[in-house]
């Protein structure tokens, strides 16, 4: 992977970030940012998630710093060989943008916005460490056992109902305990889930789920630490929610997993050439067969509400387009401007004519009928209908009239 930068991976001990240090709040994370961008060449939106998870104000201007100095933020980090930065990011850049990160982070007020307030209540409180994860596990499981021997003793003495509450009390205070000190690793995951029809919010609620049931379920004797059990539970359920939820027409998760590697893959390719990528290439990066990815690309897209407003919010999705049922209005006025006209040619034969050419073509009622139909009607015989109605054309064929009326079906 050709990453390269002119700038040493100590570059914020030389100073860089001196600007920073006037903001207590932010100085450490936003120095370990251009730390970061000055060894790799680039961030990913994961790194700007994990130290700005808690103010969205300041992640907007960290956004505008980089990309103002050229520092790329990619989604995730490069599957394969052949990305390039295409600028190093020098030391001089890394100063310029110390000091417009300093300036945001200066200039960001708190907000009250119910997600900013939860997390920055949950950096509040302070990481585990292995033993802590231990400790709070066993405390967990100690107090099961004390509700698993009450469940085997039937006794319903206050002693035993003070020590089953006492029991249920401990497991609760270090679940919670558990749970609050990894809240962070629940938000960095659901926002690499943004964009994909939830609201952050929503998928923060289902990382917690997933969170809870892990600590439920986490066995701390095989050695594993608590956060790389959590990451599992907590990836499934907001992936599943995703799935479930996000789409009006449900895509399996796994499909739906597959899909998301390609948009990822598709979008790098985009940054990297500035074109769209083929097949083979997202075939090359993805390790998937050309006829899957094409079946992958070719999703259904998410429906769209008819009530759905426009761009100027004035007219609605169903005023734009097309009723195929509709009546052409011009149709409408030559059919209303013919029945006009016939309806005066009529007027102006004998009464006898006129009747069986209503009867014969369904003038008025648009129900023609025969001439068997006209005969047991009117009480006279087919063949005298049929006079009638000869007669009846060949007058109409020879009035003034009828050539107004024939120059206007030529002109419509």
């Amino acid at each position: 992977m050709n990453l390269h930068t002119n700038a040493s991976p100590d570059a914020p001990s030389l100073g860089l970030c001196a600007p920073l240090a006037e903001r207590p709040g932010h100085a450490d994370t936003l120095a370990q940012l251009l730390a970061l961008a000055a060894r790799q060449g680039y961030l990913t939106e994961a790194d700007l998630a994990d130290a700005l998870a808690d103010d969205d104000t300041l992640t907007d201007a960290v956004l505008a710093a980089l990309s103002e100095v050229g520092i790329a933020v990619l989604e995730e980090r490069p599957l394969a060989s052949g990305f390039e930065i295409d600028e190093p990011v020098d030391s001089e850049s890394l100063e310029q943008a110390s000091a417009v990160l300093s300036d945001a982070a200066a200039g960001a007020r708190a907000s009250t916005e119910p997600l900013t307030v939860f997390t920055r209540r949950m950096q509040a409180v302070p990481l585990l460490t292995r033993e802590g994860e231990i400790a709070l596990a066993m405390e967990i499981e100690a107090g099961r056992e004390v509700l698993r021997e009450a469940a085997a003793n039937d006794s319903a003495s206050p002693a035993r109902q003070r020590e089953i509450a006492a029991a249920q009390a401990r497991i609760a205070r270090a679940t919670a305990r558990m749970v609050e000190a990894n809240l962070r690793l629940v938000l960095s995951i659901a926002k690499r889930y943004q964009h994909r029809g939830l609201d952050l919010a929503d998928l923060v609620q289902e990382g917690n789920l997933g969170l809870m049931r892990a600590v439920e379920n986490f066995e701390y004797r095989r050695g594993f630490k608590f956060s790389t059990y959590a990451t599992w539970w907590i990836r499934q359920a907001v992936s599943r929610a995703v799935a479930d939820r996000a789409r009006t027409i449900r895509v399996p998760v796994h499909v739906s997993e597959e899909a998301s590697r390609v948009w990822r893959a598709a979008h790098q390719i985009h940054q990297r050439t500035g074109a769209r990528a083929s097949v083979d290439e997202l075939a090359a990066l993805t390790d998937l067969a050309p006829d899957k990815l094409r079946a992958l690309l070719a999703l259904p897209a998410e429906p769209m509400s008819l009530d759905a407003p426009m761009a100027d919010g004035e007219v609605s999705l169903t005023d734009a387009i097309e009723d195929e049922t509709g009546v052409d209005p011009f149709e409408a006025l030559a059919g209303h401007r013919l029945n006009a006209c016939v309806a005066s040619l009529l007027k102006t034969m004998p009464p006898e004519q006129a009747d069986v050419l209503r009867q014969r073509f369904g003038i008025g009622d648009d129900v023609p009928r025969t001439y068997d139909e006209i005969a047991q009607r009117t009480g006279v015989s087919r063949e005298r209908i049929r006079r009638i109605e000869r007669q009846a054309l060949d007058a109409l064929r020879a009035s003034a009239g009828a050539r107004a009326a024939h120059d206007f079906i030529e002109a419509a």
